[in-house]
């Protein structure tokens, strides 16, 4: 069975109440739009937490407990860090301790999106200590972009299927509190470090199996910056307007010549696969009013061609 587990972050935490409402209901049809079964969903909240209309396969749970205290003390940016995966880890962990050895866990982040094929993808593959989303896009909210990555797992929380047996670990079981577990579960680097280690690295899966949507109002780099007693952040350094145009020009001119470089084909992805392949089905009017006339969504390529990129899952 492949759980998704959508782990809510504390009422007192969200900055902007109406997005987080129409992120989550987007989310959530992203989930629902699984092609095959054997699949749930869980979304894990505060007992307070308004919740747009749960779709069939999904069940809420409610936590009675509050942000994770050290995110109000923390004086450094790896401890703010630390407590960004505790108050993650300790939702997630609502969840995983109703599952079985033999599941599969993917954590999904409260405003991403997923891939339709994931359910019939863990049902015919043997999942060993799990598989990573080497191939995804990512979705700048503020710049109004989309950009393939071939790094995707690097870049954004939702972005491993893992096998719950592999994360309880020998001679432990599924309902034992640590802060180890607590750890992995609000950290997808911390589990994929430790699979390193003990040579049970993650396989990626072979075709883009998620969109993270970077830049939102409530997103944790946003969070970050509003929590007055968090980690203290350096002064933004003060750039001439001059210099500023010169460096955009420049920028300019490198963008100019990697979409030229970029075969036609790879340049554009059509609304209608892309609503189908992560949306489950529903529009994104955000997305949407990116479309050119004939209604494809423009990629960009910041860094150039990335070659090997595959457009979706072969049939």
């Amino acid at each position: 069975m492949l759980n998704f587990v959508v782990p809510i972050r504390d009422p007192s935490l969200v900055r902007d109440q109406v997005s987080q409402m129409r992120y989550l209901k987007q989310t959530f049809a992203s989930i629902s739009g699984q092609r095959g079964s054997g699949w749930k969903a869980w979304v894990v909240g505060h007992r307070s937490q308004s919740l747009p209309d749960l779709p069939e396969n999904f069940e809420f749970i409610s936590v009675d407990f509050g942000p994770e205290p050290l995110l109000f003390s923390a004086k450094t940016r790896a401890e703010h860090h630390h407590a960004v995966r505790l108050d993650k880890g300790r939702r997630v962990f609502a969840a995983f301790r109703g599952m079985k050895r033999s599941d599969v866990l993917m954590v999904v982040d409260d405003d991403d999106f997923i891939s339709s094929h994931l359910a019939d993808f863990v049902s015919s593959n043997e999942i060993q200590s799990g598989y990573h989303i080497k191939f995804g896009y990512i979705w700048d909210v503020e710049k109004n972009v989309i950009l393939p990555s071939n790094d995707f797992h690097s870049l954004c929380g939702t972005s491993l299927l893992t096998s719950v047996d592999y994360l309880c670990g020998q001679g432990m079981g599924i309902t034992c509190d640590n802060e180890r577990l607590i750890t992995e579960l609000g950290s997808h680097i911390s589990v994929v470090q430790r699979a390193l280690r003990e040579k049970l690295p993650f396989r990626s899966i072979p075709f883009p199996g998620a969109v993270y949507r970077s830049g939102s109002l409530n997103s944790d780099s946003k969070n970050v910056a509003a929590t007055k007693q968090g980690a203290s952040q350096a002064a933004a350094k003060r750039v001439g307007k001059l210099k500023q145009l010169e460096r955009d020009l420049r920028r300019a001119k490198r963008k100019l010549e990697v979409f030229t470089s970029i075969e036609s084909s790879q340049r554009k992805i059509p609304y209608q696969e892309f609503e189908a392949d992560f949306l489950g089905g529903i529009t994104v009017p955000e997305l949407k009013m990116l479309c050119d006339f004939k209604k494809r969504l423009p990629l960009s390529f910041p860094n150039g061609p990335i070659a090997g990129f595959p457009r979706r899952r072969q049939a």
